[in-house]
């Protein structure tokens, strides 16, 4: 089994692990995700994305094993050494080698989403 070297991304290290999944807007090359959180469902927090190359999204119980892999995941996870990216390397035939590409996940109470992107994301809390 091949090491996913994730870790909770530092902007996203004080953020609630309570949240839901609420919606996920892809438009324009921007990838916006809504999540509320469980104990004040009024706040909203959307975890926007530009310069995306793909993304998943899986209900939580289809990702078991990258869950058992490791318990540390918080609500915005990083890595720029994982599986995914190994995968669309050798589909690209190397293509974005030269990119420096972040694999991200999101993880929330209902599903867990995978983002490629060149950048980080934006946070805005709406309320």
């Amino acid at each position: 089994m091949t090491a996913n070297n994730f870790k909770v991304w530092e902007q996203a290290e004080n953020l609630s692990t309570q949240m839901y999944f609420v919606e996920l807007k892809d438009s324009f090359g921007k990838l916006s995700i809504f999540l509320k959180d469980i104990n004040v469902p009024e706040n909203t927090l959307e975890i926007r994305f530009s310069g995306i190359l793909g993304y998943r999204v899986f209900q939580e119980g289809a990702r078991l094993r990258l869950l058992n892999q490791d318990s540390t995941f918080g609500l915005i996870n990083i890595s720029i050494d994982s599986e995914f990216l190994r995968w669309l390397d050798m589909e690209s035939e190397e293509m974005f080698k030269e990119w420096e590409l972040k694999h991200f996940i999101v993880c929330n109470s209902d599903n867990i989403i995978d983002i490629v992107a060149v950048e980080c994301p934006e946070l805005f809390r709406l309320e």
